[in-house]
């Protein structure tokens, strides 16, 4: 596992605590985040921008209650995905993960208010570390 992967680990747990408990992230932190995993997988630039358009089509389903953070992260996610079936592996995992974190906060915790998006992001990241979809 890269250098990478271990400091984006801290990050993004760090980014998951905060969202968590102040439901907000400095946009500085994960813009910087951003930057630098852009600048070190430039060559993975595609798939950055088709793991945005995943996530809008979820903002869009889930009546636009996510933030501008949430894009960022899976934008950084995006741009760790190596290949075209790493990123339909990410894109599986992601999706199921946020049908089941959503759907059970508002269906069953019958709360209809704004849900801490990020730790759904961060589990998958850590899934697809764990998995090796992410080198």
């Amino acid at each position: 596992m890269s250098i990478l992967i271990w400091i984006l680990i801290f990050c993004l747990g760090v980014a998951t605590v905060l969202d968590l408990k102040f439901k907000a992230v400095p946009s500085v932190f994960l813009t910087g985040i951003l930057f630098v995993v852009l600048v070190l997988r430039v060559d993975n630039l595609v798939f950055g921008v088709l793991a945005c358009l995943l996530m809008l089509i979820v903002y869009d389903n889930d009546k636009q209650r996510t933030g501008v953070a949430d894009f960022k992260v899976v934008a950084i996610i995006g741009l760790l995905v190596p290949t075209v079936q790493a990123f339909f592996s990410f894109a599986i995992v992601f999706v199921l993960l946020q049908v089941l974190y959503v759907g059970i906060i508002r269906q069953f915790a019958n709360f209809d208010g704004e849900i801490p998006f990020l730790p759904c992001l961060y589990a998958t990241f850590i899934g697809l570390v764990v998995s090796g979809v992410l080198i």
